[in-house]
């Protein structure tokens, strides 16, 4: 029988992601449609402004650590959206002239490639097929690209979801 370290810890959005996250290609694709980000987004301002101080359980994920990451067992559609969020974020700071650099090492730590040169390692990571590089160009701003696969389109409308929801509840993300 292998030797099982079942570790539990208590984080924030702010700790979780000085973490770096991968979503192997055996996990299935972002599968949360509109609802479901809609629904989290209602749950956080519901939550925050009954009680900003107090914190709010966001759920569980389960990680298996790799020795320089976590790979995602459990909550990665969670995880995705909270980093979709983190994107959005920063798009509206940048948008309103204000610092995202706080906001950036939360999406991405500077590292080294091979080569020797500075490159963003994101603190998440999808692996399987379908995801490309969507949320490098979500992160980036870079257009949606017209042929995504199903998976690539849910990130893109939650990305949108997101961004709409806080300009419509801008203190929940902007202060």
């Amino acid at each position: 029988m292998a030797d099982t370290n079942i570790k539990y810890s208590d984080h924030s959005i702010s700790s979780a992601f000085k973490d770096h996250y991968i979503v192997p290609d055996y996990q299935r694709e972002y599968v949360w449609t509109n609802d479901q980000v809609e629904q989290l987004l209602s749950d956080l301002l519901e939550a925050f402004e009954e009680d900003n101080k107090k914190p709010y359980f966001l759920g569980t994920i389960v990680t298996c650590d790799t020795g320089s990451q976590f790979e995602l067992i459990d909550g990665q559609q969670r995880l995705t959206t909270f980093f979709l969020m983190l994107c959005a974020v920063k798009h509206l700071y940048k948008t309103a002239g204000e610092s995202t650099d706080l906001i950036e090492n939360l999406i991405y730590s500077p590292t080294m490639d091979p080569n020797g040169d500075t490159i963003h390692s994101y603190h998440l990571q999808l692996q399987y097929e379908d995801a490309g590089n969507c949320l490098e160009l979500i992160e980036s701003g870079g257009s949606r690209p017209k042929d995504l696969a199903l998976s690539g389109e849910r990130l893109f409308d939650a990305f949108k979801i997101i961004t709409d929801f806080c300009l419509r509840s801008s203190p929940i993300c902007l202060n």
